[in-house]
């Protein structure tokens, strides 16, 4: 009986350490290879294109490696961002058009990229990138004042919808959800895979 107990404890063991170890490795490869930062940069691009059919998608990628690669979202060492909002992807969009990012951004656009970015925007009624985003920033800044007790995100929504109503935030509010949970569900069978072979890896290690 004594005997059983061992062994089923020593197997316990052995399948607790296993699974850490892929647990570890999952993680490990996950973060290398910037599985979900690039997830999310094709996500974005998709939606770049259901915004204006005519955007190619290399220009596309462009934009969306831009917006991830921007010293507010990206990771250290200029690694695509995993984590993007609605409104910072709205306001970058702005701001990237506007060409106010910074100068020394491995992954700046072009001038003959940002205006075709400036293109997309007025077709979809941002004719002043720059102008619309500074109402956006004194709006939201009033709202700070007015109403302290909302939420930053909150306040920033209503300044988009206030000073920056267009078809763009229309498309970007609609659309943006979805594209953020097929982000995921990519990034989930792509973990899966990962897991499935780090799995056979520590089997065959042990």
């Amino acid at each position: 009986m004594l005997k059983t107990i061992d062994i089923l404890l020593g197997v316990s063991v052995v399948m607790l350490i296993a699974s850490m170890a892929v647990t570890v490795l999952t993680q490990l490869i996950t973060d290398l290879a910037n599985t979900r930062g690039k997830h999310l940069s094709r996500g974005l691009g998709d939606l770049l294109r259901q915004i204006d059919p005519s955007l190619s998608r290399e220009m596309a990628e462009q934009v969306s490696r831009a917006v991830l690669t921007h010293p507010m979202i990206s990771h250290v060492g200029q690694r695509l961002g995993a984590t993007i909002h609605r409104e910072e992807f709205t306001k970058l969009l702005l701001d990237i058009a506007s060409g106010q990012t910074p100068r020394d951004s491995k992954n700046r656009l072009s001038d003959s990229a940002r205006q075709i970015l400036a293109n997309m925007l007025e077709k979809n009624g941002i004719e002043d990138p720059a102008a619309t985003l500074e109402n956006v920033r004194a709006y939201a800044l009033q709202l700070e004042l007015s109403h302290p007790e909302l939420a930053t995100n909150v306040r920033h929504n209503v300044a988009l919808l206030q000073e920056a109503n267009s078809r763009l935030v229309a498309k970007i509010n609609g659309w943006f959800d979805q594209t953020i949970d097929r982000v995921s569900e990519r990034f989930t069978a792509t973990t899966r895979l990962i897991t499935v072979a780090c799995s056979v890896v520590v089997v065959a290690t042990v």
